[in-house]
């Protein structure tokens, strides 16, 4: 049976960052009255979708600001399931972390509950860009803090950054990648600036859009910080991750595999057993639904094994282990070979051990490159499957 990892939004922040379009609220206390929410969802899930017993390899409180809340929830959620998963051991248990929160204290807490990996969300030391994206810590708060990671002989964690900043050049984005080296992370995440209509920071870029690098600069970010990562010792191993060999966050690596998780809490999707669920997106849905004793689900498809195929060839083409030959060979779409076959001839996708994964200028290329699939793939007899009418669609009551 397949491993099965858990994804736990946890919606509350301290300040929702002028940048963020992820579901959270300004946290009022409400810690364990969430959690004991997530719990009856936890109940109602597994037996509804049949998972006791399975074997669970990771489980990822994202948010929101996960950290703010009492680490013993977290101790206490994880030994709740043990009563229900079988877990693996070491099981990988990321907390995502605002750099405002870690004290000595914490640090010292989050292992006791059974956390082994931090994400700490630092996304650029320089205060003008701390500033442009509302994040309340400072350059001296960031330093504290991955200082108080560093001295806490914290083994697994990971700094995230953000590039594509206005009036971002090298120099400046050369400083954020030294600073964070120097705390020698086992993993880094390099994510470009990208906004939706509905944040803050959007009227600011449809104002000022001359003032962000263009995408060619953007690019050249990005290949200047996978040529400094890669001589500082990290493996491009995802679109956006770098890690030390034997840090790649296995929780990752599980959705670029199309494995199975199972989503708690506010808008977390899940993927099991060929159906991927989403929960209501409103913290006041979620709780109602869950008050009345039903799963707060409402959108729900089930996938025929061609989308499933085609969703196994579109995630792995984002890592470096890329996609099995036959795997492609099992569309029999002569189009999509010829593609593939020209993405290998322009440098783009390299041909190694019976795989296909992208190089580096093919990450760079990779929305571009998988449009094109999808295109090649209307010709294909499948397509009725992917867009059209044999989906099922339904809203639960």
């Amino acid at each position: 049976m397949k491993e099965l990892g858990l994804y736990v939004h946890i919606p509350f922040c301290l300040r929702k960052c002028s940048y963020c379009d992820f579901v959270s609220y300004p946290f009022r206390g409400e810690g364990e009255e969430f959690f004991s929410l997530l719990c009856e969802e936890l109940w109602l899930k597994v037996h509804a979708l049949r998972l006791e017993g399975r074997k669970v390899c990771s489980v990822y409180f994202g948010g929101g600001t996960p950290s703010i809340l009492a680490p013993s929830l977290f101790g206490d959620f994880l030994r709740k399931l043990r009563s229900y998963f079988a877990l693996s051991f070491p099981l990988e248990v990321t907390l995502e972390v605002n750099p405002e929160t870690v004290t000595e204290t914490r640090l010292l807490e989050w292992r006791e509950a059974g956390i082994l990996r931090l994400s700490l969300g630092v996304q650029s030391f320089a205060p003008r860009y701390l500033f442009l994206l509302g994040r309340s810590a400072s350059p001296e708060t960031l330093h504290r803090a991955l200082q108080k990671v560093v001295a806490s002989g914290w083994e697994n964690w990971n700094i995230d950054l953000i590039y594509g900043l206005p009036l971002q050049d090298f120099d400046s984005w050369g400083e954020d990648l030294s600073e964070a080296l120097r705390y020698a992370p086992p993993h880094i995440s390099v994510y470009n600036l990208t906004l939706s209509p509905v944040v803050p920071l959007f009227s600011f870029f449809r104002r000022h859009c001359r003032l962000f690098p263009p995408c060619d600069k953007q690019a050249y970010l990005f290949r200047f910080a996978e040529e400094q990562l890669a001589a500082a010792g990290y493996v491009h191993y995802e679109v956006s991750n770098f890690a030390r060999p034997g840090y790649e966050c296995q929780h990752n690596l599980l959705y670029w595999k199309n494995g199975e998780y199972l989503g708690l809490g506010p808008s977390s999707w899940s993927h099991v057993g060929g159906k991927r669920q989403k929960n209501a997106e409103t913290l006041r849905g979620y709780r109602k639904a869950l008050k009345d004793g039903r799963c707060p689900i409402v959108f729900e498809e089930e996938l025929s094994q061609e989308e499933k195929i085609f969703e196994d060839f579109l995630l792995l083409l984002r890592t470096r282990q890329g996609i099995p030959l036959s795997l492609v060979y099992s569309f029999r779409n002569q189009d999509l070979l010829n593609l593939l076959s020209a993405f290998v001839a322009e440098g783009l996708l390299l041909e190694e051990d019976g795989r296909l994964y992208p190089s580096s200028s093919g990450f760079l290329l990779l929305h571009q490159m998988l449009a094109e699939v999808f295109a090649r793939r209307a010709a294909s007899p499948l397509q009725d499957l992917l867009h059209g009418g044999k989906r099922r669609h339904s809203s639960a009551k």
